[in-house]
């Protein structure tokens, strides 16, 4: 199953977003901040396919605000395309209806009739239900462990789902497969063993290497033993040169204080010099004061006798400063109404300059215009031819697919009947003379197949060359169409630019005649007579009033001048009642000043003295630190050492372990011969205790190895999974089981003992081996992986991992879906689903 396309309205934190379209996209990182509606999108795929998601009913997945709700999903299964439409209303007791359509190349047609049935038939094309998807293949928030946790049981039919083993009595075929697959894990096991017994015989190598490291280790714990006891003697320096350097700061912060302290006072002193020194200048200046003073008094009196000349002036020069202005508006509105004929003449003249060199640009438009004409059609011819090509190339890349699998089949056959004389359809033996006729028909097939694969594969890249020369013709086509856009653009501006040197020619004479009448008035002044009239009067009256301006301004000069003898007089008899006060400040500042520089000198002189102090200790600091260096190296050496000890330890101990395995490997081969006789018996195979069972056990090493290999990328090689299949009881028999081990460098540990980040990467590595299973299973094809979150349990190094483990696996799946809410992952992807939350709803974007 890969999703198409998308379209919900009120559903969780969606209104009525644009539909989403996954075409084109591989692999995507959905984005989005927390409580976006991330989630909420994925929630959508399984309620429209199952009537499933996180909420425990339907009325908890309405939009607030919203009475119904709606999602329409299209998807792709085995080249078919098909499509969901679910909806649901919250009115009377709530009410769902489903549709399910699939396409027929033209439109599409309903399929299913009741719900019941219509839910049948979706997961019947799927291949499998909600339980199994979400165990798989669909990481969900908060659930990627729902596999690790379960129990035994619900594990076990959880793998059997995704392995579709209740399909098993469809597909008799599948028998045969079964047997091809057993031989092979034959030759894997025989492989196992005798590369087993070639490692057991290292023993004696394996003694030599860990007596040595064993010697290593000891000289290591001794030289460390040595430094150390250095090390504990000198234990005491670091506390001493603290306190010293402690004691050394403290006078020195101590010094800044008093300096500080010496310029404040210092400051302080001299305010209260200048305020002395400008105390005793008023002082001095007694007479002068009180001299202005006087003549203050005389001034004052003289500017009261000028008071009823200066309001008659004021009055007259008034009214003839208004009449003075109005000339002045008269004259103004004249020489506007002049600019604005000036400048309409020069717009007239730059129009006619523009009409002239338009007539000279016409022709040029006009010829362009036609060399452009019939690229519309040109443009459809290409893309028919186009969309023809694409057609014939699709349909080549199937068959060249088709093709290729024939080759595969007919290849396998071949090897199965030379290497086992039985016919591949009847089971029964073949005769040296029917064995050769056999092989020469697949081998007569086989070439017949490959040469038509050649012709194909070389049509196909005749096409794509071809392809690629119409594309870059219907480019250069495109780019003209756009310059055609820019040419007609053109010849419409000239001929505007005509109409307009038309218009501006009929109009030049009239601006011309109305400009020549305005400025012969400016000229001549021969303009509002009534206000020259009423300014000549005005001038007469202030001449009759003998007003002197010139003398009233002198007087009002020195008036001002005089007028800070009031505020002088009054300050002299301040400053004579403040000078004893400020004099007797200033000497206590003095003496103040004077012992903070007794007070200062004492703090240097002390400071000097320890700091030679701290010269000393810090030498002893600087072998202080050296020791400890060398600590620290020591301890690396012998950590390195008792690892390498360890390690050849427990390469002995494998030995027993690979011993052991080498018997249950035998054991396993003389299991995997009697079920390759087992699975000649149709019968046999298809039992509850055959083949399902057979094929949960086979599938286990798969399993295995994929989980771990995975596993192995993001802890490099720290950790490992295994599946135990039985286990004793207490009354000592095997009851069948499906338990998860799960082991690092520490040995193996259960699940819960294991960090946030670790047990995400088990979780991860093993959902992601289901999900390549699933991918595997006939029928189902499920080639979509999402992953919903989890990297917040990660570091950097841990994420950058993951990333690079999704990236080694998406050649597996047709579509992987991330989701998180980290901003540095989006770009660690090729494609972006951006998830963003306002007033109306959440809205999604592909970038």
């Amino acid at each position: 199953m890969r999703p198409l396309r998308l379209e919900v309205k009120n559903f969780l934190a969606y209104k009525q977003p644009p539909a989403l379209s996954f075409e084109g996209l591989h692999t995507a990182c959905l984005s989005g901040p927390n409580g976006a509606g991330k989630s909420s999108l994925l929630d959508a795929i399984t309620w429209a396919l199952w009537k499933k998601a996180r909420a425990s009913s339907d009325d908890e997945l309405i939009h607030m605000g919203a009475e119904e709700m709606q999602v329409s999903f299209d998807f792709e299964q085995e080249h078919a395309k098909y499509r969901v439409m679910r909806k649901y209303t919250r009115k009377g007791r709530g009410r769902g209806e489903v549709n399910f359509l699939a396409w027929d190349g033209e439109a599409w047609r309903p399929v299913g009739g009741s719900a019941s049935d219509t839910q049948h038939a979706i997961e019947d094309v799927l291949h499998l239900d909600y339980n199994t998807f979400v165990n798989s293949a669909f990481m969900r928030q908060g659930e990627a462990d729902s596999f690790t946790v379960a129990r035994p049981a619900e594990r076990k039919k959880l793998l059997s789902d995704i392995l579709g083993l209740n399909q098993w009595d469809h597909f008799e075929e599948r028998a045969k497969a079964k047997l091809r697959q057993i031989e092979s894990q034959i030759e894997s096991t025989r492989y196992s063993i005798q590369d087993t017994k070639q490692q057991i015989a290292q023993e004696p190598i394996l003694r030599q290497r860990a007596e040595a490291a064993e010697a290593q280790y000891g000289a290591a714990q001794q030289a460390l033993e040595a430094v150390q006891t250095r090390f504990d003697q000198m234990s005491a320096v670091p506390a001493e040169a603290g306190k010293l350097n402690a004691e050394y700061e403290a006078l020195g912060a101590q010094i800044k204080r008093t300096e500080t302290e010496r310029k404040n006072q210092e400051t302080a002193l001299a305010r209260i010099k200048t305020r002395l020194e400008k105390l005793q200048a008023a002082v001095n200046a007694a007479d002068q004061i009180e001299a202005g003073y006087a003549r203050l008094i005389e001034l004052e009196a003289a500017e009261s006798a000028y008071h009823d000349k200066v309001n008659a002036h004021s009055k007259l020069t008034a009214e003839l400063l208004k009449a003075q202005s109005r000339l002045s508006e008269a004259r103004q509105v004249l020489e506007v109404q002049a600019d604005a004929m000036r400048s309409r003449l020069s717009a007239l003249e730059n129009a006619l300059a523009r009409f002239t060199e338009a007539v000279q640009k016409r022709e040029t438009v006009l010829a362009e215009q036609a060399a452009l004409e019939g690229l519309d059609q040109e443009r459809e011819s290409l893309r028919e031819t186009q969309k023809q090509s694409a057609a014939e190339a699709a349909s080549l890349k199937t068959r060249i697919e088709r093709l290729n699998e024939e080759v595969e089949e007919l290849r396998g056959k071949y090897k199965t009947v030379r290497a086992h004389p039985i016919c591949p359809v009847c089971q029964t033996p073949l005769s040296d003379e029917r064995r050769a006729e056999v092989l020469a028909e697949y081998e007569q097939q086989g070439t017949s197949r490959r040469e038509e694969l050649t012709k194909s594969e070389a049509r196909l890249k005749e096409l794509q060359t071809d392809d690629i020369r119409l594309t870059a013709r219907l480019r250069d086509v495109e780019k003209m169409l756009k310059r055609r856009e820019s040419v007609n653009k053109r010849a419409g501006e000239i001929e505007a630019l005509m109409n307009e040197g038309a218009q501006a020619e009929a109009e030049q004479t009239e601006v011309i005649d109305n400009l020549t009448y305005l400025e012969g008035l400016l000229q001549s002044q021969h303009f509002a007579p009534e206000l020259r009239q009423e300014i000549a009067e005005a001038e007469s009256q202030i001449a009759a009033l003998g007003y002197d301006a010139a003398a009233h301004k002198s007087l009002r000069q020195e008036l001002e001048q005089h007028r800070p003898f009031a505020r002088q007089l009054d300050a002299l008899h301040q400053a004579q009642t403040d000078l004893v006060e400020v004099e007797g400040e200033y000497q206590n500042g003095q003496q103040t000043l004077s012992d903070l520089d007794a007070r200062l000198e004492a703090e240097r002189q002390e400071r000097s003295t320890r700091e030679e102090a701290v010269k000393g200790i810090q030498t002893q600091m600087r072998l202080y630190q050296e020791v400890q260096t060398e600590v620290k190296r020591q301890r690396e050496i012998t950590q390195n050492a008792r690892d390498d000890f360890q390690a050849a330890r427990q390469n002995l101990s494998a030995l027993d372990i690979q011993r052991k395995r080498v018997l249950e490997l035998e054991a396993r081969l003389e299991v995997l011969e009697n079920e390759q006789m087992i699975c000649k018996t149709v019968q046999e195979a298809f039992g509850k205790k055959g083949v399902p069972a057979m094929l949960i056990e086979q599938a286990i090493p798969d399993l295995e190895y994929a989980t771990n290999d995975l596993l192995r990328r993001m802890t490099d090689g720290r950790m490992n999974v295994s599946f135990r299949l039985q286990r004793a009881t207490k009354s000592d028999t095997v009851v069948e089981t499906l338990e998860v081990e799960i082991s690092d460098e520490l040995g193996t540990r259960n699940y819960d003992l294991y960090s946030g980040g670790e047990a995400f990467r088990v979780n991860f590595a093993l959902r992601v081996a289901l999900s390549q299973l699933l991918t595997r299973r006939a029928g189902a094809r499920l080639r979509t992986l999402v992953i919903d979150e989890g990297f917040g349990s990660q570091d950097a190094t841990g994420r950058e991992r993951l990333v690079e483990s999704i990236r080694s696996i998406q050649d597996d799946f047709d579509l992987i879906l991330v989701v998180t809410h980290i901003d540095e992952l989006r770009e660690a992807f090729p494609a972006q689903i951006a998830v963003q939350k306002n007033a109306d709803g959440a809205t999604v974007s592909i970038r």
